[in-house]
């Protein structure tokens, strides 16, 4: 409660947090699409999402190493913004794919955008955040591994009714508003720990 009373009480740090949690609540439960999306609308069996799954490491391993390096830029922001809107573009593109192999290489892209998107939030949170809070403003943002899991079900049934493809699509295009605004709003809020 203390943590959250904190957070709401420094503007840019409260527009972090519900960047975050917006973006694992829309865009990180596709892996729960991947196997329908394999067997109904690729012809694929849906042992086949290891591959996909392997894919997506593959990115976001590569892509956490190098913008790790930027964590103490004063260019942190920008790229955490850049990482959000490309992993919603990469959300499309995975929804268009027209083969198992476009899909491969959609994945790789859906890893890479989510996984410099991860890898930088921590440094960018911690940057907004007094030492004293840092502990209890980190642990929200944990609480949102824990409520994409639960926004998991009704985007499995919108995807029974719709098709995985119409919905991961609009998960992508979801993903890419949300981080286009929250972007802009974090260039309008003034820091108060001085940070660019």
């Amino acid at each position: 409660v203390d943590g959250l009373r904190y957070a709401w009480g420094t503007p840019r740090l409260r527009i972090l947090l519900a960047f975050f949690v917006s973006v694992m609540l829309i865009g990180f439960p596709h892996v729960t699409l991947i196997p329908g999306l394999l067997e109904n609308q690729m012809g694929r069996p849906s042992q086949d999402v290891t591959r996909y799954a392997l894919a997506s490491a593959v990115g976001a391993f590569a892509t956490a190493i190098t913008v790790a390096r930027f964590a103490d830029s004063p260019r942190a922001l920008r790229i955490y913004g850049a990482m959000a809107l490309a992993f919603g573009l990469a959300l499309a593109a995975l929804a268009l794919a027209p083969s198992f192999g476009a899909g491969i290489g959609a994945m790789v892209l859906v890893g890479a955008s989510s996984g410099g998107f991860h890898a930088l939030n921590g440094a960018v949170v911690a940057r907004e955040t007094e030492p004293v809070y840092m502990g209890r403003v980190l642990s929200l943002t944990f609480l949102a591994f824990a409520a994409f899991s639960l926004s998991a079900l009704p985007i499995g049934l919108l995807a029974d009714a719709y098709g995985e493809r119409r919905v991961l699509f609009g998960m992508g295009l979801a993903v890419f508003a949300v981080a286009a605004w929250m972007s802009w709003q974090l260039g309008r809020a003034r820091s108060l720990r001085g940070v660019a």
